[in-house]
């Protein structure tokens, strides 16, 4: 309940990741923590883990970091991965962002809640990054689709 009051405030979007060929649900990615004045979000992604390593999550952002641009009022998007997650930020990088910092011991709110570092990644609507992101969210691989998400969540 509390994902879909935020998806129709407009305060988180939420896709599922799909196969175009087999329509079959593989992952989730949303954007989330918007920040009008600051006019930027975050995101958030997760794949099955078959899927890893094929390319679908930076097909995936891309897709959705081109949405955050187009459609949402964004002007920057940025993320954080856990340092032992290097392949998260491989994702990022492959998809034009930027590693701006890297952040020792920043607490989460987990429960229970613990310390971990962090590397922030993020992507401005003037940078490269940008200006090479496809419109829409569809692609010869994959697609998002809203539906997917909302009627499980409904």
């Amino acid at each position: 309940q509390k994902v879909l009051r935020r998806y129709e405030a407009g305060s988180c979007y939420r896709w599922g990741i799909a196969l175009r060929e087999e329509d079959s649900l593989i992952g989730v990615i949303e954007l989330l923590r918007f920040d009008e004045q600051e006019e930027s979000c975050s995101f958030a992604y997760m794949l099955a883990e078959a899927f890893w390593g094929q390319g679908y999550g930076t097909e995936s952002l891309k897709a959705i970091l081109s949405h955050a641009f187009a459609n949402c009022g964004a002007s920057m998007v940025q993320a954080d991965h856990f340092a032992e997650n290097p392949a998260s930020g491989a994702v990022m990088q492959k998809a034009g962002m930027i590693k701006t910092e890297g952040i020792p011991q920043k607490y989460t709110k987990n429960n229970p809640p613990f310390w971990k570092d962090f590397y922030t990644h993020s992507c401005r609507q003037n940078c490269p990054c940008a200006s090479q992101l496809q419109s829409g969210l569809h692609t010869d691989v994959m697609h998002l689709h809203s539906s997917h998400w909302y009627e499980s969540i409904s």
